[in-house]
């Protein structure tokens, strides 16, 4: 993992990742030090069906250019500030953003997705996949279909957030 260190962030986001998978819900953690932050259960009113777009192409870490991320450190720091506070729609389209400025990305996938009746949706970490999170399956059908259609080549797969836990070992 690859340090942004003016900014605190890492460029992989992997212990974040890891830990939501192994505990549920949503994980907010320094991923630098590997500490969990915060840990705690989803809005249920958001959904718990997510679609995940894999498009065709792909991005490696080793090729970004670590410079044009000092100069989103602001907008950084505010989606980390609105995902603190639980505002995670936001957060999401701030960080998709983002990174759709810096790996010239389509904002497309997401748009379309909010369009379709997404609850949140937003570029997975560094990208390129997108995430949306379904209030039901009828939406979760209609983001997939719309995806599929826009992007040729690309795959979705299915999630579903699950509940947090036990944190008892696990909380720092």
């Amino acid at each position: 993992m690859r340090s942004l260190d003016p900014i605190r962030a890492s460029l992989t986001g992997a212990y974040d990742d890891a830990a939501a998978g192994l505990l549920g819900g949503l994980v907010f953690s320094d991923n630098l030090k590997f500490k969990l932050l915060r840990h705690e259960a989803l809005d249920a009113s958001l959904g718990s069906i997510v679609k995940i777009l894999l498009p065709k192409k792909k991005k490696l870490t080793s090729s970004l250019d670590l410079s044009t991320y000092h100069s989103f450190k602001d907008q950084s720091s505010e989606a980390i500030e609105f995902a603190k506070k639980g505002v995670l729609i936001q957060a999401m389209f701030l960080n998709s953003i983002i990174h759709s400025v810096i790996h010239h990305y389509s904002l497309q996938p997401v748009v379309s997705s909010i369009i379709e009746g997404a609850s949140a949706s937003g570029i997975t970490g560094k990208g390129p996949a997108v995430a949306a999170i379904c209030p039901n399956k009828k939406v979760a059908s209609r983001i997939e279909r719309q995806w599929l259609e826009d992007l040729a080549g690309s795959k979705v797969i299915t999630a579903t957030v699950t509940a947090p836990t036990a944190r008892g070992a696990f909380e720092t």
